[in-house]
Parts: C-alpha cells; structure tokens; sequence
C-alpha cells in the first residue's frame, strides 16, 4: 500500500550550475522519398467499439447506411454480412490531415438507391453511387458536430421520396436548410425558428410519403413535412415547404427535446416526454414513459410499436398503445462476427436508434453505442439482439505496444485492451475484464518483453463503488491476461506508466491533474510520492500539483524508461524540461532546460519514446498545436542535450521496428510533415532521410494517435487513430505467410438461379461451387436454356496468406466481388473466355464473395477458380466455400 511519510525530494543542481543544456545544430534538410506504393496496408482487426448514432435502411431494403459519432460512416456490403466505410480519402473530394470525424446525418434517397446524402464537417455532400464517392454540395459553414449531445436524436437529413433533389436539413446550430436542386443552392428555411442554442437545434425531419405532391417554380415535392426544433415544438407544411405551422402546444408542449419521430401509414410518431401519436390533426399519448429514446413502429402492421429507453430496454405494445410490456434483452455473437462484443458488460446498451425493416416482416435494426445489431425476435418475453458490426472500426487509440517475439496490444477509450493473437480476426474478449474502462498508457520491460503495464481508468466519474474503475496493472504473458496492482494511491489515476529495461518489480507512474508521480520497487504493492526539484512549492489547495499532465484526456505520453539502462527513467515537465532518475525513482535531476517548454507548447499532445536497444537515445514530439509548429527532438546522451531534425514538424506520434539490417538503427515510424510533407514516414538511418509509406493508410484520413512498429519484421508498422482504431502495412510480399489453415469445413455457396436477365423469375436454389459447362442446356429443370441469370453468394476461406489470383471462365457474362472489392468485371456478351483478378488474403479467414453470372444465347458455361504462390490453380473447392 502507499506509503505515508515524507515524500521523496530529489536532488537537482542549479541550472547555473550545469555546463550543458543546450541543442546541438539542428539536422541539414532531410532527402525524402515516396514508396507508399510499395505498402499493403490492412485492418488490425478489433470490430465495433465505438457508437453507431443512427441506421438508415432505403425502402428496398437493399442500401443500409450506419453513421457514428467520431468514426465516418459505413455502408452494408451486398451480402450483408459486413460494413463498408464511405468516408475515406479515395471517396471524399476535399480530405485533409485529420479532417476525418463522425457523421451528422446519412440517409439514401427513396427514389433512387444509389442516391445518398451526407452531413459531414461544415456542409452536405451528395453521392450518386452509394457513397463510393462524394461531392461537396454548394453550403459550409454549418455546425456539424457529430459527437455532440444530441448526436442521436433524430434524422436531420430527409430525401424527398418524390424527387430525389428535393432534400432537408435540420441543422444543430443554423436552423432548416433546403435545397430544390440537389445541393447546387440551399436555403435557410424562415419559417422554421431559431433555437437560440447549438447542441440540438432542428433535431428531426419526417416526410409523409402518402401525402400526394405539389409543384410550382418547376418543382415537384411532397407536400407534408415535419420537423421537430428543439424547446420550440414540432412543425408541419402541407404544401412542400412554402409555409409551415406548429402543431405542438400544451399537449405535446412546445418546450421538448424530442428524440425520435417517424411516419406510418400517415400517422407521425414522437418519442419526448412519452410517445405520442398525431393523426387526423390530433395528439394522443400512447406511452407515458418519459425515458424513452428511439420507437420502431411495424410498417406492416402500426399496432406493433417497440419503444426503447436510453440504455435499450425494450416496451413492445400490440395494441396501438393500449397496453405496453416490458421485454427481456440479450445479446448474441452473429456469424463470422466481431465475438467480444455479445461478451464484453454492455447491460446499458446505448441507444442511437432503432428502426424496422421495410421488407423483412418482424425484423428491426439497432444503432448502438458499440455496434450494429439485428433481431426478428421481438414477439416473445425476451428480445434477442444478434451483432452485426464486421467492417466497422471506430475505436477511439490512446497507445499500442508491440513487443519483440510477442503481438501487438492497444489501448483505446471505452473497452481497454486487446490482445491480438491474430491480426486478421477479431479478439473474442478484452481485458483487463469485460468492464467498461479506458486506457490510456502502455509500456513494456525492454529485456522482458512479456512483462507489459497499463494505466486504466474510468473516464466516465460515476461508477467507482464496484471498486473496479482504476485497475492499473501489468501482465506477465504478453498482454493476454492482466493483474491489478495490489495498491493505487488515491490520485493515482489516468495519465502515463513504464517500467525499467530490466528489472519488472520497478514501475514509475505519472497521473494526471498534475498529480504527485509515484514509483514502486515491488511491483505495486505498495508506492513512493516523487517531488520532482523545483516543483516544492506548486500547490493548489493544499494538493501537490507539480506534476505534468494536467488533463485525463490528452494524448500525453511524457514519461518513458531507457530500453538499456536498468532503473533509468526520463520525464517531460511542461514547465521545467526533462528529468531524468537512474535510481528507478527515487531521486531525479533537471537535464535539460532548453526544450520547448511552458504554455501551450509543453503542455498538450507530447510524447518522449526511448529507442529499443538503444542506451540513452531518445526522440520527443510536441505533436500537433494550433497556430504553432514543433520540430521532432532527437537525444542520444541520456536527454541531456538534444538535436532539432528541423525537417520533420507536427508529428503526432512516433515509434520503432526492426532495423533494415543486422546490427543496424531500428527504423523509426511517425505521422507528421517531412519537408512540408504529410503523412506516415519511415527512417533508417536514425532520422537524417524518410520514406513516405503512405499519405493516409488505407485511405483512413484521422489524425494518427499511437504508432510502434513491428520488432521482428522490418518494414511492418501498426498506425492507431483517433476514431478508426489501428491498421497495419507492410512492403508488399513482406509479410510471412503463416502457413496451411487446412481443408476447411465448407459445402459450397448459395447459388440462386433466375429466368431472364433481370432477376424476373426465381427458378431454384442450390448449395454448390461453381464448376458448370451447361452447353446449350439448362441449369436445372424449368429453366430457359438461354437468357438467365445466376448469383452465387457466401464466404470463400484461402488456406495461405498470400495474393491470389481469383479466374472466371464464363460464356457469356460474369462479374466477382470478393471482401466488397470488384475484382473481375465482364458483363458482356462473350464465348467461354478467361478473366483474372488478384486480392490479398488471410490463411482461415472467411471472405464474402459474390459471383453474378448471365447467359445470353446459345453454349452456357461457368467457372471459378484461384492460384496463388503455394495454391496451384484449381477449381476453387466446396470445401473452401461457405454459405454463412
């Protein structure tokens, strides 16, 4: 336990008093390079995490987009079995470093599928292909805060189902804005008033689709509208917009935050304050429960009505209101899913919002605060929620550690750390427990590399009686199991950890608020205050305030040990400059003063990191700040005197991996500006030249918080973001394959067979790979011998990780998407010919594959076949073919 007695007070000589504190020249301009061609990046999987604030389903049923609140937005792959992001640097037309964040509202238009709109930043981008690419539209300037507090209220995008360039806006802080073009003008609607606020604003907008249509000015319109407006009520036109009048009164009142609001056979639905119904020109109230959140009301049948509070329990009425009953919820792990999400403590499960299907009868959808779920079974006591969340990435990445024979561990906000034995597949749990927590530090002893510690603490300052909310610790197996410390002082909380080179037992931890800084020699059973010399006085109510870290949620790392030198430790002051101990703690001395320092540059987003095996050498970042630019630091003498390398500026994390050659420096990884380029770089040579290994991985344009590098693979690095979670790259061909996955369980893909050649006849499904030479005859009984169609759909697994090479020998056409990427398409008119496509993929791993296939006249034939470096060409076995 802590120790009560004198603190420790190191000793310090006068600044006057030491010879040499000062920068040696800065580095000479840097030669750069750009070999981000040369890098495949993939997705470290995670899955999930972060809140999914609204889901958007088009009246087909086909188009299902999911926005979140710091992540971008995604939509449902054709099979629907994952998601895929549509805000990445490929598919948006003004991205910038960091310029990637939540989304305020994302909805199809009804008339057209492959129509979407988007809130985004400051304006509303239109997309005319399903959100593969975006234009900005003629507005900015708008207060688009997608993690906000009423970040899942409401759809503040609606497209009018009669005229696809007819679209509504409510926004958070500007009011209603409207465009009757598709975006070319927009238009602040008077007739909507002012909230006076910027946090909720016009939450909602419902278009009555059965209302009928009025034109004039050219334009045709539905004539019925609503939009809800923050303590100011709920307001209604009649004749597309040219007027509006409020509907609201004493009964709804006017005054309320109205959460959700939909449209049934004509009737509009309100949850606030209760759930009401206004039909006929009147209100009634059908539930009086002023928690609710979202409500779903059956398409098929309004008298089935679900409504969910804000931590999703469920009230189902059957009865149109009459009488409501509480229902049961659980969670389940759907096929090929993200499996720590059904395991991980979400009994409050955070509402975004929840919406039937419009075709599958029974059958709802669930945006939630860590994921997407399903469910078609609602008619029972107990509501069973299956995920749905593949392809979705939102975590929020404090800190990654990779260390040498060992895998990669993060940190992130929310769910604490993960251990990943596999890259490719999603962890089935976190830890240190399935508790909600956060971590925010992470380190490793350099010469026990299983040997990781963490600070982990609950951000949210409301849960501590479980006695669970700051479990600080460390673990002994790599980071797969951890174990709190026996001990935590008091404002021993949040902030930064390491632990010494060699000797396990000795951990120094710096908490924020500026807190006292501790250290243990016997692994946290019990610890020591640190005042560090100068800092005697700097008190605040009687509460030491001398530390440096001053806020819980910086992506602050100003503590780091030397990877060499046992018991040595280094930490950033923002106001003093470095300190460093070579007693593990127990007393410090004031290296250097000549680093930036003092407000605001020494105060934020900085990070020290010691070089692996390398006594002594350290590099520093101020990270990113505004109106401000710093210089990466470099030190080999312990910290005592360091070297500006002027060339890189802005960086917001750094990190290191195996060194090119033998014996040589470890390569070092950053994301930042090299010669006033940005983007992730790499260096060989102890930073004097950088190689661009990629402007934004993955096409993920976040602002990067956490990068380390692989310690037995050179070249391979692991980049963390502030909303995307992490990724991984590597030189193409680098990363090793990890060997024969085996002859997997399959029994073929689901094959669905169509007269004509636009699906206007469904004939026969069957299971089956696809290895047809048809002739000129039919697939099977009853089915025209020329014009059909075939679709196959489902998983393909690769025994190897490697590139393959995916064949189709067809006559006539023929298109292949395998994990949502078109990789062969030939729809034409064609004798038996052969097509190629190539794609990277994981040893065991499942992959969604779809084949569409048309035969026009006369010989009918289909084939599909892969190779890769180990995998001889062949007909791609059922074995290897899943329906689910």
């Amino acid at each position: 336990m802590f120790k009560k007695g004198t603190a420790i007070i190191a000793v310090v000589a006068l600044l006057a008093q030491i010879s040499i504190l000062s920068f040696k020249p800065a580095t000479a301009e840097a030669a750069t390079s750009d070999i981000s061609a040369s890098y495949d990046w993939q997705q470290l999987k995670t899955g999930g995490g972060g809140f999914v604030t609204g889901i958007d389903i088009h009246p087909s049923g086909n188009v299902v987009y999911a926005r979140t609140d710091v992540g971008g937005g995604y939509r449902l792959n054709d099979a629907k079995t994952g998601w895929i992001q549509v805000v990445t640097a490929n598919s948006m037309p003004d991205e910038s470093p960091g310029g990637h964040k939540g989304v305020v509202s994302l909805v199809s238009a009804p008339s057209n599928a492959n129509a979407a709109y988007m809130a985004f930043g400051d304006s509303v981008y239109k997309s005319g292909n399903k959100g593969d690419t975006w234009s900005k539209t003629n507005v900015s300037g708008l207060d688009n805060n997608a993690n906000g507090d009423a970040r899942t209220t409401g759809e503040r995008l609606a497209v009018d189902p009669s005229n696809e360039n007819v679209v509504y806006y409510g926004t958070i802080g500007n009011g209603l804005y409207v465009t009757r073009n598709g975006g070319s003008n927009w238009s602040a609607d008077a007739g909507i008033p002012s909230t006076g606020e910027n946090v909720h604003g016009v939450q909602d907008v419902a278009i009555d689709a059965g209302s009928g249509t009025v034109s004039d000015g050219g334009v045709t319109r539905t004539k019925t509208v609503y939009a809800s407006v923050y303590g100011k009520g709920i307001y209604r036109t009649d004749n597309g917009g040219n007027s509006w009048y409020k509907i609201t009164g004493s009964w709804p009142a006017d005054n309320g935050n109205y959460t959700d609001m939909e449209i049934v056979s004509g009737a509009l639905y309100v949850s606030g304050g209760g759930v009401w119904k206004y039909a006929g020109g009147s209100w009634s109230q059908i539930n009086t429960n002023t928690d609710i959140w979202s409500i779903a009301v059956s398409p098929s049948n309004p008298n089935k009505i679900l409504a969910f509070n804000g931590g999703g329990t469920p009230y189902r009425t059957t009865n149109g209101g009459g009488q409501w009953t509480q229902l049961d919820k659980n969670r389940v792990t759907g096929s090929g899913d993200v499996p720590w999400l059904s395991w991980t403590d979400e009994g409050w499960m955070s509402v975004g919002n929840v919406a039937f299907d419009p075709v599958v009868p029974d059958k709802l959808w669930f945006a939630q605060g860590i994921g997407v779920w399903t469910s078609t079974d609602i008619n029972d006591s107990q509501l069973t929620w299956t995920s749905l969340s593949a392809g979705i990435e939102e975590m929020v990445s404090n800190d990654i550690v990779v260390p040498q024979g060992g895998k990669p561990v993060t940190a992130f906000w929310d769910r604490p750390l993960f251990y990943h034995a596999n890259n490719d597949q999603y962890p089935s749990q976190h830890q240190p427990s399935s508790r909600f927590n956060s971590a925010w530090d992470l380190d490793y002893s350099y010469n026990n590399p299983n040997f990781l510690v963490a600070s982990i603490s609950d951000h949210r300052f409301c849960c501590e009686s479980d006695g669970q909310a700051f479990p600080s610790g460390y673990s002994t197996d790599g980071g797969q199991t951890w174990t709190p410390f026996a001990s935590v002082p008091t404002d021993m909380h949040f902030g930064d950890i390491a632990v010494a080179a060699s000797d396990t037992n000795n951990i120094v931890y710096l908490p924020t608020s500026n807190r006292t800084p501790y250290y243990t020699t016997n692994r946290g059973q019990s610890w020591n205050p640190i005042i560090l010399p100068g800092t005697e006085s700097s008190y605040d109510n009687g509460q030491y305030v001398g530390g440096s870290h001053f806020a819980y949620y910086l992506n602050r790392h100003a503590l780091a040990a030397d990877t060499v030198n046992d018991h040595t430790f280094y930490l950033y002051h923002n106001d003093k400059g470095l300190y460093r101990t070579t007693n593990g703690g127990q007393s410090w001395s004031l290296v250097n003063t000549t680093l930036p320092k003092g407000w605001a540059v020494g105060w934020f987003n900085m990070q020290i990191k010691a070089v692996p095996g390398k006594a002594g050498h350290l590099f520093l970042t101020f990270g990113q700040l505004d109106q401000a630019s710093y210089s990466l630091y470099h030190s080999i003498d312990g910290g005592t005197t360091w070297t500006e390398i002027s060339a890189v500026k802005d960086a917001t994390s750094i990190g290191f991996g195996k060194a090119a050659t033998t014996g040589g420096y470890p390569a070092i990884y950053l994301a930042g500006k090299v010669e006033g380029d940005y983007g992730v770089w790499r260096s060989t040579d102890e930073g004097a030249n950088w190689s661009k290994i990629a402007t934004y991985p993955k096409g993920i344009y976040d602002n990067v918080s956490a990068i380390d590098g692989d310690k037995d693979v050179f070249g391979k690095v692991y980049v963390g973001f502030k909303g995307n979670s992490f990724v991984y790259g590597a030189p193409s061909g680098t990363n090793p394959p990890s060997g024969d996955s085996g002859v997997g369980s399959g029994t073929g893909l689901n094959g669905t067979y169509w007269n004509g050649l636009n699906f206007e006849q469904w004939v026969a499904n069957r299971t089956e790979n696809i290895d047809f030479d048809w002739g000129e005859g039919a697939p099977v009984s009853g089915m025209n011998t020329d014009n059909f169609l075939a679709r196959w759909t489902g998983f393909v697994q690769p025994r190897y990780s490697e590139t393959y090479t995916f064949y189709t020998s067809s006559d006539d056409g023929v298109r292949v998407w395998v994990n949502d990427q078109l990789i062969i398409d030939k729809w034409i008119d064609q004798p038996a010919t052969e097509w190629s496509g190539t794609i990277s993929l994981q040893s065991g791993q499942k992959y969604s594959i779809r084949v569409d296939y048309y035969e026009k006249t006369g010989g009918a034939s289909a084939k599909l076949s892969w190779s890769s470096a180990t995998q001889s060409k062949q007909i791609i076995p059922s074995s290897q073919l899943y329906t689910q």
